[in-house]
């Protein structure tokens, strides 16, 4: 499922401080669900590179690998079909997909997106000067 979205540039470099760092023992999100196991979610990085092309910028979790494979079924369905609507466009879908193991050697399904949104750059043009005012 290859895009011409996709960008062959070179990995992004994250800042290694000045910013706040959570506590690694306090649980976020999923992490505090009765449901939550561990094995079932990938340990991604921010930054993680993979398949020599994707670099984590953002993490979405689902641990539910029929409903991920459901997904892939439905976007490339509506890839192919000629279906005039007027909210298709609208529809995120799936631009590529691959398998990794975790270390604790359980499969994870990765499922690629476009960015939803503007980016902070174009979120910056809208702004007077192309800057944050100055605070009061």
């Amino acid at each position: 499922m290859a895009s011409s979205f996709l960008s062959s540039s070179l990995p992004c470099k994250f800042p290694k401080s000045g910013f706040v760092a959570l506590d690694p023992q306090s649980k976020v999100e999923e992490e505090g669900l009765p449901s939550y196991v561990p094995e079932d979610y990938y340990p991604v990085a921010i930054g993680e590179v993979f398949e020599s092309r994707y670099q984590v910028r953002l993490s979405i979790s689902i641990s539910q690998s029929k409903r991920q494979n459901n997904e892939i079924a439905v976007c490339n369905y509506l890839k192919v079909s000629n279906v005039e609507h007027s909210g298709k466009a609208f529809v995120r879908v799936v631009l590529d997909s691959f398998d990794i193991t975790s270390p604790s050697g359980n499969p994870h399904q990765c499922l690629l997106y476009k960015p939803l949104g503007m980016s902070f750059t174009e979120f910056l043009d809208l702004l007077p000067e192309n800057k944050f005012p100055m605070a009061t």
